[in-house]
């Protein structure tokens, strides 16, 4: 990029931080005008970020820290938010249905994109959305979410049926050792069955074979 483009997107952001400071003291953390100021400048400092490309990375990083510098310690934490927000791709193809205020959309910017998609499918996000029921319905995804990967984790033995564990080495590609192994249970009254959520085909399949057996199998599988 030229030295004069750079020197555009400079000036335009050091402009919109002089604005925000005439009027610092109109300002407070918690309103509209000032997350819109902040929000203003990342913008630009986003736009600059995406123009100088990995190339100008160096000159990124320190036009950002002036900036940070010029914003003062007390708006830092807030604009690296406001940065955040603005260099998240997913927020901007969305922003039409999410909130304004970057302090409400901010937590967006660190969820998966499993929990984004929920969000905008269950219509949960709105212009009109606060920062509290964001939280909320954030959590409440996490936690069904993870009670689904424990729930996708475990394996539910049906009734009549057992998983044996081998407390040893055990090859089930050894034939002879699943020879014998079936030959131990049979004697007992059980049967090997390739796994318990296959149980409905394996029904189906020892019906077809041997209409007779078929009921004590069903009670007497091993899985």
């Amino acid at each position: 990029m030229g030295h004069q483009k750079i020197k555009d997107f400079e000036n335009e952001i050091y402009s919109l931080i002089d604005e925000f400071q005439s009027t610092a003291s109109q300002y407070d953390e918690v309103s509209i005008t000032t997350e819109t100021s902040l929000f203003n400048i990342a913008n630009v400092l986003a736009e600059m970020k995406v123009a100088l490309g990995n190339d100008g990375e160096k000159k990124f990083k320190a036009t950002k820290k002036e900036t940070a510098k010029k914003l003062g310690s007390s708006r830092v934490r807030n604009f690296n938010k406001a940065f955040k927000v603005a260099i998240s791709e997913r927020i901007k193809d969305n922003q039409h249905r999410l909130p304004q205020r970057f302090s409400v959309v901010y937590p967006l910017t660190s969820v998966s994109d499993e929990i984004f998609a929920s969000l905008l499918e269950d219509k949960t996000l709105t212009p009109n959305t606060t920062r509290d029921e964001l939280a909320k319905k954030i959590k409440d995804l996490k936690k069904g979410s993870q009670s689904t990967s424990k729930k996708s984790n475990s394996i539910k033995v049906p009734d009549g049926y057992l998983m044996i564990k081998s407390e040893v080495g055990f090859n089930v590609g050894d034939e002879s050792l699943m020879s014998e192994l079936k030959n131990k249970l049979h004697e007992l009254g059980w049967s090997i069955c390739e796994s318990p959520v296959t149980l409905d085909s394996s029904k189906k399949d020892e019906n077809a074979h041997d209409d007779a057996n078929s009921e004590d199998l069903s009670q007497s599988d091993v899985g």
